[in-house]
């Protein structure tokens, strides 16, 4: 029972922040309720050096004492409850850490913001891709604010590729009401959904693309082979599509 325990305490004592060394010492000391230097090194087959130093880290970090009798020094550890104690030190040492990083994390964003912010571009295929790009829509939706919107659509083909993902997509959409508008030709049949409001422009203003935008990002949309989307995370060109999207919406049929 007691080897069993030992198990089962030295992973957690390595947790809280132990050194192997330490363990065992510390470990052995609880067994023993006292013993000398000497003792515990024989014990533990450790150097008697290593033991004094050893012990000399419990004792800082609060696990063991010792008195002296005849000249010599008898160490034994203190309650278990000091245990805790190294947890709520670690838990405030990473806490400390993580405000010194959030602040280096500014610092940096600071030294390598561009002169002038570059369009970035990023190219998607096939279903992965247009699970990538749906669940970055939801994102960028939520945190711009900006509406979704396209102009052309395929959402029988996207469904097509992911039936099960398609619907768990939409009932995401529900979840946070996220609503939209698409600009389809009239002769493409659409999915008809309450989240969605469509306009219809004639078919000779068809696209070989649909483009969905949403956030600051506009994606391109190429069913041929194999389906290829384009995305480009630029807010002055989003707004610029959004404006023509509202010019077109306005001449567009219910």
């Amino acid at each position: 029972m007691f080897i069993t325990q030992i198990m089962v305490n030295e992973n957690l004592l390595l947790q809280a922040g132990l050194s192997q060394r330490e363990i065992s010492c510390y470990l052995t000391l609880i067994k023993l309720k006292e013993a000398k230097a000497g003792e515990l090194s024989k014990l533990t087959n450790e150097q008697r050096t290593n033991t004094y130093d050893t012990l000399n880290s419990l004792i800082k970090k609060g696990l063991i004492t010792y008195v002296i009798k005849d000249n010599k020094k008898i160490f034994s550890p203190n309650s278990p409850d000091k245990l805790l104690d190294l947890l709520e030190q670690k838990k405030k040492n990473i806490e400390d850490l993580e405000k010194n990083f959030k602040s280096l994390i500014v610092n940096l964003k600071e030294i390598s913001l561009p002169l002038e912010k570059k369009p970035i571009i990023e190219v998607y295929e096939e279903k992965e891709g247009m699970k990538t790009v749906f669940l970055q829509s939801l994102r960028e939706t939520l945190k711009t604010k900006k509406e979704i919107i396209a102009l052309g659509a395929h959402q029988q083909e996207c469904k097509n590729l992911d039936p099960l993902f398609y619907e768990r997509f939409y009932k995401e959409r529900e979840k946070y009401k996220i609503k939209s508008r698409y600009i389809i030709t009239e002769d493409i049949k659409p999915l008809s959904h309450k989240l969605i409001k469509f306009k219809i422009l004639p078919k000779n203003y068809k696209s070989p693309t649909a483009t969905y935008i949403y956030g600051y990002k506009v994606s391109f949309w190429f069913f041929l082979s194999r389906l290829t989307i384009i995305v480009i995370e630029s807010k002055e060109l989003a707004n610029s599509y959004r404006g023509y999207f509202d010019y077109l919406w306005k001449i567009a049929k219910k």
